[in-house]
């Protein structure tokens, strides 16, 4: 008996470590894959103690069928597990200080930035948030490839994704530019983690006497901004005289930041007929399940979008070769966009994050594959841009909307 409950042991701990093979980064992959071998021996010899020990024949059958469903067990309960380990994601503790001073106003710049390398526990925590806002159904024996392609996608980039490196150089250039001495520390708040429990937010806040003000880089609005603003709320409840946050304006409302991504735009159709030029402005996008928390993401987003728009149309590219499409989530794609400005006559056509605020891992490889799959005549030439990054024109709207929250605030 103790030989078959060894068996079924080492069949699911080599169930086990299959799955983490699949999950854990790059340089941890020697360890599930030592784990393996060290399994599959224990279920061998099990094995070959139990033919040894029984003389019924038809006993090699049911060890075979008992390994296969141990490995199975195995590899299930390790892929249910996975979502656990979001309750350790503690990446917002880490927030960054940019000033020491202990005047008034705390500003928290609070950003979607994806880590810079793969991390099992952030990617953990955003399938656990897809999964129970409804926003993604998947069974938990396909968790574990959501983890490889994660994994695969950041090895396809050299394993280093400039976005938090970006931020942090736009909230230097916001210290620079707001030159607000009532602003006392600005401090990045990484929305993708346990806010509630970030304890450099909250002891930045506590110093400055719980007045704060909240700015939002990237999706303003959104379901993921919206449920940020609340856990950062949450978090401050231990602050004397913080009842809650002063939300600034959303930077998407300003005219600088449409004016410059006009001018990027246009520097790449020089020498073309504008006539023949065409423009797709691209945004993140959202799962639909995310829809009814929608708190004027959309329109913010179409506001910007309709003033680029016109901002092109005076300069001379014609209002129906400026079209609006979104990364992932929702249409139209890319892709389509892009054929249909094709169809139409463009000759270039012009693929420009508008509100994206900085590099995801949609646009450093999706993007382009997007554009490609468009499969557009040869004559047809395509011009991909960055999204903002740090770009001192993001820095400036940032600024422009802590100033108007601090005038609210007086």
């Amino acid at each position: 008996m103790a030989n078959w409950l060894f068996l079924l042991v080492g069949a699911a701990a080599t169930g086990a470590a299959c799955t983490y093979l699949l999950v854990v980064p790059r340089r941890w992959l020697p360890l599930p894959g030592a784990l393996i071998v060290c399994s599959l021996f224990s279920a061998t010899r099990s094995m070959d103690h139990v033919l040894k020990t029984s003389e019924a024949t038809g006993l090699i059958g049911m060890a075979i069928l008992l390994s296969g469903l141990g490995v199975s067990v195995g590899f299930w309960l390790a892929s249910a597990s996975l979502p656990l380990l979001a309750d350790r994601n503690r990446e917002a503790s880490e927030a960054l200080v940019s000033s020491a001073s202990d005047s008034a106003v705390t500003l928290l710049v609070l950003s979607f930035a994806a880590p810079e390398r793969y991390r099992v526990r952030w990617t953990a925590w955003y399938v656990r948030r897809l999964l129970e806002s409804g926003a993604l159904e998947l069974p938990s024996s396909a968790i574990p490839f959501v983890f490889l392609s994660e994994r695969s996608r950041y090895g396809a980039i050299g394993d280093y994704l400039p976005a938090r490196a970006s931020t942090t150089a736009i909230v230097e250039q916001l210290e620079a530019t707001l030159r607000e001495p009532a602003i006392g520390r600005i401090v990045i708040a990484w929305g993708e983690g346990s806010l509630e429990s970030s304890k450099g937010i909250v002891s930045s806040v506590a110093a400055s006497g719980g007045r704060t003000i909240v700015v939002t880089l990237g999706a303003d609005g959104s379901f993921r901004s919206t449920e940020a603003i609340l856990e950062l709320e949450s978090a401050l409840e231990s602050v004397e005289d913080c009842r809650s946050l002063l939300v600034a304006p959303s930077i998407w409302h300003s005219g600088r930041l449409a004016q410059k991504l006009v001018t990027r735009i246009l520097d790449t159709t020089r020498g073309a007929d504008l006539k023949t030029a065409g423009v797709v402005l691209v945004g993140e996008g959202q799962p639909e399940a995310w829809e009814s928390h929608d708190q004027g993401w959309r329109e913010r987003e179409n506001y910007f979008n309709q003033r680029v728009r016109l901002l092109l149309t005076e300069r001379g590219i014609r209002e129906q070769h400026v079209r609006a499409a979104w990364l992932e989530w929702q249409t139209p794609d890319v892709t389509e966009a892009v054929r249909h400005l094709a169809a139409l006559g463009c000759e270039r056509i012009v693929i420009a994050p508008s509100t994206i605020a900085c590099v995801t891992l949609s646009t450093a490889i999706d993007l382009e594959h997007m554009v490609a799959s468009a499969r557009v005549a040869e004559d047809v030439q395509t011009v991909t841009l960055a999204p903002w990054g740090d770009d001192p024109a993001l820095a400036q709207a940032t600024a422009e909307a802590a100033r108007q929250a601090l005038e609210h605030a007086r």
